[in-house]
């Protein structure tokens, strides 16, 4: 079952994606994740005090990552408003996903290991946002740098809030669960039947009312501790 996901939702469905909807590049990332996720069996279901996503403005949405299946469930629970930051490797292992990104830019691969010269990095994103082909004005990053399947969050890294900060830019946290078994490339495995996806988006964060970085990474870590543990972990 595992592998029957994998290979039709990120190797068959994103090939036939590309073939029926070439013609209008803005459905293309859309119809595969929608569809992806209706494949995988997952049912998605909004908690109570979830908010929009922002609209208006671009914003850097923050979320915590389990599986593969983000790559597809969160693109319909963000209303397929954001671009994707993701690793080369991600790339090379579904190449149809990575030809679907070359024409849509839906989602910026990078190498790891150039994120060093923050600079550098950070003038390529500004150039990712100025030059993006479709109407996804937000980008989507995982902050906790890796994939985690345990009960709490992983330390977060700094480097994209760090650009939030310095380019003015609004913060959005959502926190996703329910679905570590559809899809379980750790233990190659996956659970048949359908997923129930508890899911909040919460209130964006405005990073120009904070007087320095420091200051707003300390809020990002408590918030985002605290909002996994709502969602991951309720009482």
């Amino acid at each position: 079952m595992f592998f029957i996901r994998v290979c039709y939702c990120f190797q068959m469905f994103t090939l036939y994606s590309l073939l029926v909807r070439m013609w209008t590049i803005d459905d293309i990332q859309g119809y595969w994740t929608d569809h992806a996720t209706w494949f995988c069996g997952m049912s998605l279901q909004k908690m109570e005090g979830s908010v929009p996503v922002m609209k208006g403005r671009s914003a850097m949405l923050l979320g915590n990552h389990r599986n593969f299946c983000d790559f597809i469930m969160h693109d319909v629970i963000t209303e397929h408003s954001a671009n994707f930051l993701s690793r080369a490797l991600v790339g090379l292992v579904f190449p149809f996903m990575a030809l679907i990104s070359w024409i849509t830019d839906g989602i910026w691969f990078f190498i790891r290991g150039s994120t060093k010269d923050f600079d550098g990095f950070f003038e390529w994103i500004d150039t990712k946002f100025n030059s993006h082909k479709t109407g996804r004005t937000h980008l989507l990053v995982y902050p906790e740098g890796h994939r985690n399947l345990k009960k709490e969050p992983l330390p977060l890294r700094s480097g994209m809030i760090r650009y939030a900060f310095s380019r003015k830019m609004p913060l959005q946290m959502f926190m996703c669960s329910g679905y570590d078994e559809v899809m379980n490339e750790k233990k190659i495995s996956a659970r048949w039947g359908n997923a129930v996806v508890k899911y909040k988006i919460f209130e964006p964060i405005f990073t120009d009312q904070y007087m320095n970085f420091d200051s707003l990474m300390d809020e990002i870590r408590s918030k985002f501790v605290e909002r996994f543990n709502e969602v991951h972990n309720p009482k």
